[in-house]
């Protein structure tokens, strides 16, 4: 699986409509391991509003797209692209090692 994280300095998880970069990880549920790919950086001017369709076609061959916040536009835009939208502050370690953690819990046989 795929994750995006948003963010506009390179470590701070930002609101899905600033990102200017997106970490890409690739996560392999079983072994619960994450392996860095590759930044990729958006053009979109942060004083502008509405440009998540520019994003979403920066990450649509993600599952999950980590960020502080997104708008509804662009919640719906993602969700109907299929992926998993998670919200979460921190920097970008902190989420992907919550995100981890959260799904080595639900992945325990009750």
């Amino acid at each position: 699986m795929k994750i995006a994280v948003t963010t506009s300095d390179g470590n701070n998880v930002s609101h899905f409509g600033k990102a200017k970069i997106l970490p890409i990880y690739e996560f392999d549920e079983k072994n619960l391991k994450l392996t860095f790919l590759e930044n990729r950086k958006s053009q979109i001017d942060v004083s502008m509003k509405h440009q998540w369709n520019m994003l979403l076609d920066m990450i649509k061959d993600c599952d999950v797209v980590i960020c502080a916040q997104a708008g509804m536009n662009a919640k719906f835009g993602l969700e109907n692209a299929g992926i998993k939208v998670v919200l979460d502050e921190g920097s970008t370690e902190e989420v992907l090692e919550r995100y981890r953690k959260h799904v080595e819990f639900m992945n325990k046989p009750l």
